[in-house]
């Protein structure tokens, strides 16, 4: 699911869907409809919701957590009934194994990612992400 207002309402053109797409394929996962969201914490649940109405057993959300103090996806990922969360996906391949990853654990192996490894790393002016 791609929230921000910018790329829902065609602002800017959100390039981040084909590389979560290419990132979960090649996780041999299978990816479902590509739900959108504005800013919006309501219609983030909502959406999350749908998602799983779906069937998804994994929701993956990109949008602007990362750069933008006054992002509400976080807000709407907690109204769609998520309990404990942290930044980033530094073990998404774990959790498509089916592992229960913790709190602690997450933080200590957040290392990147999603992260490129650009051979020059330009964080936090990242262009990971972009075509």
């Amino acid at each position: 699911m791609i929230t921000g207002t910018e790329v829902f309402s065609g602002r800017i053109e959100g390039r981040f869907e084909q590389v979560l797409c290419d990132k979960l394929t090649g996780l041999d996962s299978t990816v479902g409809p590509v739900w959108f969201a504005p800013d919006d914490p309501g219609l983030i649940a909502a959406a999350i919701g749908a998602c799983l109405a779906d069937g998804a057993e994994l929701v993956v959300t990109s949008g602007n957590m990362s750069v933008d103090p006054d992002d509400v996806t976080r807000l709407g990922i907690v109204r769609a009934g998520a309990e404990d969360m942290v930044y980033g996906t530094p073990v998404l391949p774990r959790l498509l194994t089916g592992e229960t990853i913790g709190r602690a654990e997450l933080v200590a192996l957040g290392h990147g990612g999603l992260c490129r490894n650009c051979a020059r790393c330009q964080y936090p002016v990242c262009s990971f992400g972009k075509a």
